[in-house]
């Protein structure tokens, strides 16, 4: 799978968009969350917050995790990349 660079520049300029429109927007009127919520939320639309936090870094692990598993590309081979994308992934099951 090659990196096309324009798109990744194009999708990466829109992020970088949407992340400063979303904080001009939040600027204006901040939006309250958590402790500082007036009326607290939809009692359906609330996740626990060792869920949350697993879903929330669900993409960070899967990415290297799936880099491990699938066939790796050949910058992956030498076995000190390997080494480190994988205390990466393991990083997340410590306690």
């Amino acid at each position: 799978m090659q990196c096309s660079p324009s798109l990744a520049l194009a999708l990466s300029s829109l992020l970088g968009a949407l992340g400063f429109l979303l904080l001009c927007l939040n600027l204006r009127a901040p939006a309250r969350y958590g402790k500082h919520q007036e009326k607290p939320g939809k009692p359906w639309a609330r996740v626990p917050a060792r869920c949350a936090w697993f879903l929330q870094e669900l993409p960070s692990f899967l990415v290297p995790a799936l880099l491990l598993a699938l066939r790796s590309p050949p910058r992956l081979e030498p076995l000190g990349c390997r080494l480190l994308c994988g205390m990466f992934c393991g990083h997340y099951f410590h306690r």
